[in-house]
């Protein structure tokens, strides 16, 4: 990613990725997950999301040092 991310972006993220492995560990078709994110405008939601489909899609970059394996 072009753009660093702020301490408290990081924060959000690794969140975030707690609530999606969880819930990945636990979908079915029978029982679906839904992961909500929302945050103050002007935050960087978008420079958030565009990091975490980066690290889901490509791979992560030195800010983000987790996969989501």
């Amino acid at each position: 990613m072009k753009v660093a991310l702020f301490d408290f972006q990081i924060d959000a993220l690794e969140k975030i990725r707690g609530a999606l492995v969880k819930a990945r560990r636990t979908v079915s078709t029978d029982d679906q997950h839904v992961v909500a994110f929302s945050a103050a405008t002007g935050s960087g939601k978008t420079i958030m999301m565009t990091a975490l489909f980066e690290a889901i899609l490509v791979e992560p970059d030195e800010q983000l040092a987790w996969p989501l394996d």
